[in-house]
C-alpha cells in the first residue's frame, strides 16, 4: 500500500548526555513539558517562530514566566535589577554594573535614572504575569528510559525548517536541516538552565545577522511590537560594541562536518515511510491538561493587551457598511439557541481584535489561525470561571461560564469518554461561536444545492459573528492540485463597524480578569448596543424580546407569587410565533417554525435561549424554585426602570 508524504517523519536524534539535561529541565517544570521529546519539539516550533516572527516570540516569552523554577526567576530578578532608563531618549537599558554609570548605548547620555525599587522591573513585567496566571494543574509526565533520545519532526514542521535554510544567508549558517534542529534544542536548553540563561542572549545576538531582512523590517515597523525590536538592536548593539564585532557580521558558522545530516545511525537515512498510527503521540489526556493550562495564559494574555487592542481598533478606518464580497448569513429571524449567551461572542470577538492588532495592519486575517485563537482564549476563561463555580457550588442559572467551552478542570482525562467530550465542546464552540470549518463552506459553495445559497450563488456562512454582524468573511481563491476541478478558497476574517464597536465598550470580565469572580457578565453599554443594534436585525427575535420585555413591566414588585412562568412565556411566545408566520410565509425558515404548531415543545429551546440572554443582560432576574427547580422570572430590581426605557427605545 502506498503510503501518503504527509506521513512521511523526519528524525532528529539527541545525544544521551543532552538527554538527560533536557529530562531534568522538563521534569522540574511540572506544568508545562510532560516529557522530554515535548520539550524539544517545542523547542523547535518557537526556534522557528524566532526565525519568521521573532516579535511574537519576544511576546509569547510572557506565558513562559509562570512556568519558571525559582532560580530561573531569581536570575531574571537579578538581571532586572540592572535595568537603567536614559533620560535624554527614554531608552531603557540594561546594565553591567548600574553603579558605574555606563552611558545609554542608543544616545551616548549619561543622564540616566535607576529605579527606586530595585525590583521595579521584575514586579511590572514578570510578577504581574505569574500573579495573573494564578494555580496551574501539573501534567502527567513519562520518563525517558535513557540512552538517545530520538524524537519525530512532523511534514509540515520539517517544510519549514527548509524553507529557512534554503533562503539568504541562513544557507550560510546550517549546511543541513539537523544543524537547524540542534540549535534550537541549545538555544532553549540554556533558556531553561538557570546559570547558563545569559548564553541565550548570546546565541540570539549571534544568530541575528542570518535572518531574513524583511523578518527584520516587519519587526521594527510593527505598530505594537516595534519598541521591543529597539529594544533588542540597542541591546545587541551593546554587546557587540564591547566585544568589538561588527553589527552585521556573520559569525558562528556550523560546518557541514560537524553535525551530520543523517542522524539515524543503523540505517543512514533520516526519513521514515510510515503508518499514521505508528507515529508517537502524547496520551490524549496529557493534550489536554496542556491545552487548558495553555488557555489560562492566553486568556491573561488577551486581557493585558486589551487597551493596546482597544486603541489600534479605534485608530482603523472601518466603513459603516459590510464589505459587498462577504459571504452572507441566511434569513433565520431569531437568534439562534445555539447562541444561548454573548459573553462568549464577547470573548472571541475581542480575541479577533487583538489577532488584527498584533499584526499591525488594517487588514482581515488567517479565519483557520483565528478560530483556534479564539477557542483557546475562551477555554482559558471557561477554566478559571470553572474553578469557582466547583468551589462554590454555583447555581445552573447563576454560572457565567454558560455558553464556554467544556473546562477539564475536575474532570478525569484519563477517561476515554471525558476526553471525547472536550473535543466534541471544542468542535460546538468553534461551530456555532466562532464559525463554520473553512472545509465545510468550501463544500457548500462547490455544492449544486441552491438551498444554503443566497441570491448570487454564494453559500451562507454559519456563526455567531457572520450572524450577529460582528464580523465579516471573505473567501479568496486560491490554487488546487485537486484532480476534481473542484475550486478551493482561503477564508479571511475582519471586523465590521458594529463589531469593532462592541469590542471598544468595557466589559467587566475582560477589564478585571484578575478577579476570581464576577458579578456581572455585561455592562450597560454593552447591553444597550445588543438591545438597538443587534436584536433589532432579527424580527422574530425582536418580537419574542419586545413580549418578554412587557410582561417583566407587569412584574415589576418582587413577590413570591409575583412572577413568570416558563408555561406564561411559552404561551405568549407561540402567540406572537404564529403572527410573524402569518405575515412571512416567503421566509426560507417558514416551514421549520411553523413546526411549533403541531409540537409547541418546539418552542422550548428558542425561549431557553431568549430568557437565558435577558438574564445573562440583567433584564430578567432568573430563579429556580427550591425542591422542583422550575423556573421563575423576576424584573431584575436593579434595572427595573430601564426595561420601560428599553423598551421604549426598541419600538420608536
Amino acid at each position: 500500500m502506498e503510503i501518503s508524504d504527509s506521513f512521511a517523519i523526519h528524525y532528529g536524534t539527541i545525544e544521551s548526555r543532552r538527554a538527560r539535561k533536557i529530562e531534568k529541565i522538563a521534569s522540574d517544570c511540572k506544568t508545562k513539558f510532560s516529557s522530554a521529546a515535548n520539550f524539544v519539539r517545542e523547542s523547535l516550533g518557537l526556534y522557528i517562530m524566532w526565525w519568521t516572527e521573532p516579535e511574537q516570540l519576544m511576546e509569547d516569552a510572557k506565558t513562559f514566566y509562570p512556568h519558571m523554577t525559582a532560580e530561573q526567576l531569581d536570575y531574571m530578578k537579578k538581571r532586572m535589577r540592572k535595568m537603567t532608563t536614559c533620560l535624554s531618549c527614554d531608552n531603557v537599558f540594561a546594565t553591567e554594573d548600574p553603579q558605574t554609570k555606563q552611558p545609554c548605548p542608543k544616545c551616548k547620555s549619561d543622564k540616566l535614572k535607576m529605579p527606586e525599587n530595585p525590583d521595579e522591573y521584575f514586579e511590572y513585567e514578570i510578577q504581574k504575569v505569574i500573579d495573573d496566571a494564578g494555580t496551574m494543574q501539573p501534567l502527567p509526565f513519562e520518563p525517558h528510559k535513557g540512552g538517545e533520545l530520538r524524537v519525530d519532526i512532523d511534514s509540515g514542521t520539517f517544510r519549514d525548517i527548509q524553507k529557512i535554510i534554503s533562503e539568504g544567508d541562513a544557507k550560510k549558517r546550517y549546511p543541513n536541516w539537523n544543524v537547524f534542529f540542534q540549535e534550537a534544542v541549545s538555544l532553549f536548553i540554556l533558556w531553561w538552565t538557570p546559570d547558563e540563561m545569559k548564553e541565550t542572549e548570546i546565541l540570539m545576538y549571534s544568530i541575528w545577522p542570518y535572518m531574513p531582512t524583511k523578518v527584520k523590517e516587519h519587526w521594527e515597523n510593527h505598530e505594537k511590537f516595534k519598541e521591543t525590536f529597539k529594544g533588542f538592536i540597542t541591546q545587541r548593539n551593546a554587546w557587540c560594541e564591547k566585544n568589538g564585532i561588527a553589527p552585521d557580521a556573520l559569525m558562528g558558522i556550523a560546518s557541514a562536518e560537524s553535525i551530520p545530516e543523517t542522524t539515524d545511525k543503523q540505517s543512514g537515512v533520516d526519513v521514515r515511510q510510515v503508518a499514521a498510527s505508528a507515529v508517537y503521540e502524547e496520551p490524549a489526556a496529557t493534550q489536554q491538561l496542556r491545552a487548558a493550562n495553555k488557555a489560562v495564559g492566553a486568556w491573561n494574555l488577551l486581557c493585558q493587551e486589551l487597551e493596546d487592542t482597544k486603541s489600534f481598533i479605534d485608530g482603523m478606518q472601518i466603513p459603516s457598511e459590510t464589505p459587498a464580497d462577504a459571504l452572507p448569513s441566511d434569513d433565520y429571524p431569531l437568534i439562534w439557541s445555539f447562541y444561548s449567551r454573548l459573553l462568549p461572542v464577547k470573548v472571541v470577538l475581542t480575541a479577533l481584535a487583538d489577532m488584527i492588532s498584533d499584526t499591525g495592519e488594517d487588514k482581515p486575517v488567517n479565519y483557520r489561525h483565528f478560530r483556534e485563537i479564539a477557542y483557546e482564549a475562551s477555554l482559558g476563561l471557561a477554566e478559571i470561571l470553572k474553578q469557582y463555580e466547583t468551589k462554590w457550588k454555583t447555581k445552573r442559572n447563576e454560572k457565567l461560564s454558560t455558553g464556554l467551552p467544556l473546562a477539564t478542570f475536575g474532570l478525569d482525562m484519563t477517561d476515554m469518554n471525558k476526553q471525547a467530550k472536550v473535543k466534541a465542546s471544542k468542535e460546538r464552540f468553534q461551530e456555532h461561536f466562532v464559525g463554520m470549518k473553512e472545509e465545510s463552506w468550501i463544500k457548500r459553495q462547490n455544492s449544486t444545492d441552491k438551498k444554503k445559497k443566497d441570491k448570487n450563488d454564494v453559500a451562507f456562512f454559519d456563526g455567531a459573528l457572520n450572524t450577529l454582524g460582528l464580523a465579516y468573511f471573505k473567501a479568496e481563491v486560491v490554487k488546487t492540485k485537486s484532480k476534481k476541478k473542484k475550486i478551493d478558497y482561503e477564508i479571511k476574517v475582519g471586523l465590521t463597524r458594529l463589531g469593532a464597536d462592541l469590542v471598544g465598550l468595557g466589559n467587566p470580565i475582560l477589564e478585571n480578569y484578575q478577579r476570581e469572580h464576577w458579578k456581572n457578565a455585561l455592562a450597560d453599554g454593552e447591553i444597550e448596543l445588543i438591545f438597538n443594534e443587534i436584536i433589532p436585525q432579527f424580527p422574530l427575535e425582536h418580537s419574542l424580546v419586545n413580549k418578554a420585555v412587557a410582561m417583566l413591566d407587569g412584574v415589576k414588585e418582587k413577590s413570591p407569587d409575583n412572577y413568570l412562568t416558563t408555561k406564561e412565556i411559552d404561551m405568549q411566545f407561540e402567540t406572537s410565533i404564529i403572527e410573524w408566520l402569518r405575515k412571512n410565509e416567503g421566509n426560507s425558515y417558514f416551514k421549520f417554525i411553523t413546526e411549533i404548531r403541531s409540537d409547541p415543545a418546539k418552542l422550548t429551546p428558542w425561549r431557553v435561549a431568549t430568557m437565558g440572554r435577558l438574564g445573562e443582560m440583567r433584564i430578567v432576574d432568573w430563579k429556580l424554585e427550591k425542591g422542583t427547580g422550575k423556573s421563575h422570572f423576576y424584573a431584575h430590581q436593579s434595572l427595573t426602570e430601564k426595561i420601560s426605557q428599553l423598551f421604549k427605545k426598541m419600538n420608536n
